[in-house]
């Protein structure tokens, strides 16, 4: 009896341990102007004062799918239900895709490609977590990436 007991208050410990992790889900990027970092037109010389600028506007993005990426490879190499970093994952996921990330203006050739680079990150995350999702995570989720991919079809 004591056996069972201390490992149930073990796995509740865990399963909050792992919920009071998952971060606040930052701000949703709507709208995104980049220009390109490179100095000659065959993108072979970059120019440093435009790379640092890119780099700064791009770390929110980076920030984001670096995040949503370490969770869903956490949670799906971990053998046992890592559910706090599955919620975790899905919440992220799903407070850009309710807040309508990446379906606002993209302001030249380096938004439109960056959308397109993040969209295969956040993907990839989400079929990684997508048994796990509910029927409220999916039905925000699964239209976003839908609108996500359709959105450079406009760009053309």
């Amino acid at each position: 009896m004591r056996i069972a007991f201390a490992v149930a208050a073990l796995l509740i410990t865990a399963s909050t341990a792992a919920a009071e992790d998952c971060a606040p889900v930052p701000p949703p990027v709507v709208d995104l102007a980049l220009e390109r970092f490179y100095e000659d037109s065959a993108g072979s010389i970059v120019e440093p004062t435009r790379l640092e600028e890119h780099k700064a506007n791009t770390a929110p993005l980076v920030a984001f799918v670096g995040e949503v990426t370490r969770l869903a490879d956490r949670a799906h190499m971990q053998r046992s239900s890592p559910r706090g970093t599955i919620a975790c994952a899905l919440t992220w996921i799903r407070g850009w895709a309710a807040g309508g990330a990446y379906l606002g203006k993209m302001d030249g050739k380096q938004a439109e490609a960056q959308r397109k680079w993040d969209l295969a990150g956040i993907a990839l995350a989400y079929l990684k977590l997508k048994r796990h999702a509910s029927d409220e995570d999916r039905a925000v989720i699964n239209p976003w990436l839908i609108k996500i991919a359709d959105a450079p079809r406009a760009f053309r």
